[in-house]
């Protein structure tokens, strides 16, 4: 699988604000990485995921996101919405404005088919900041996560 995805923030320049889409159920993580680091909005962002199915109860996948802003007069921002880094500030400029990259993200996914009404899913991402993300505080980051789905 390879993607390449880019949102707009829809400036509008009669008053400086951003009139950005308003997700109400953020489901970002299987189209922008499963950290849900990106919104629909100021975002610049590519994958390439590799899946395979190596038993019929077991199934692997392996995702790479390269996340960006998609605006250099806008900040970041994550699934829900909550601004991760802030805007440039117009006033007071720095070396670092321009840059619209933000980082990695590497994504591991492993599901186990118990029988046909449970499912047990697993997984691991890392975030390693470059650019704008690590000039504005950026950490790396670890995220796992187990979770069991029963169906009937």
């Amino acid at each position: 699988r390879v993607e390449i995805n880019h949102a707009s923030g829809n400036r509008d320049d009669s008053d400086r604000h951003w009139r950005r889409f308003n997700n109400l159920f953020p489901t970002n993580h299987g189209f922008y990485g499963y950290m849900d680091l990106a919104s629909w909005s100021s975002s610049l962002n590519g994958a390439v995921g590799f899946g395979l199915t190596p038993h019929r109860v077991m199934a692997l996948s392996v995702n790479y996101w390269i996340l960006a802003r998609g605006s250099k007069q806008d900040g970041w921002y994550n699934a829900g919405g909550m601004q991760l880094a802030p805007a440039p500030d117009p006033a007071s400029p720095t070396s670092h404005d321009d840059e619209l990259m933000l980082g990695h993200e590497v994504d591991l996914t492993i599901d186990f088919t118990v029988n046909k009404h449970v499912k047990i899913m697993n997984g691991f991402g890392s975030f390693i900041p470059q650019g704008y993300a690590r000039v504005r505080g950026q950490d790396i980051q670890l995220w796992a996560y187990s979770m069991m789905i029963v169906g009937f």
